[in-house]
C-alpha cells in the first residue's frame, strides 16, 4: 500500500506543475514569455520535476515488470 501512495503523491505533484504552467503562461504572449528570464526559468524548472517524477515512476515499473 505505501508504494500505491507514493506513486499517487508522485502523479498528484505532476498535475499540481502542470497546472502551475498553465497558470504561469496563461494571457501570455509567446513574446512576453521570451522577454521574461524568471517565468522561463520556472518553466523549465516545473518541468524538470514532471520529468524526475515520471521517471521515478516509469524506473518503478520497470523493476516490477522484471520480477
Amino acid at each position: 500500500m505505501k508504494n500505491k501512495q507514493t506513486d499517487i503523491t508522485r502523479l498528484k505533484h505532476i498535475i499540481e506543475s502542470i497546472e502551475n504552467i498553465e497558470k504561469f503562461c496563461d494571457g501570455v504572449s509567446y513574446q512576453d514569455y521570451s522577454n521574461d528570464l524568471k517565468l522561463r526559468l520556472a518553466i523549465v524548472k516545473l518541468l524538470e520535476i514532471i520529468g524526475k517524477l515520471q521517471m521515478e515512476l516509469q524506473m518503478k515499473h520497470r523493476i516490477n515488470l522484471m520480477k
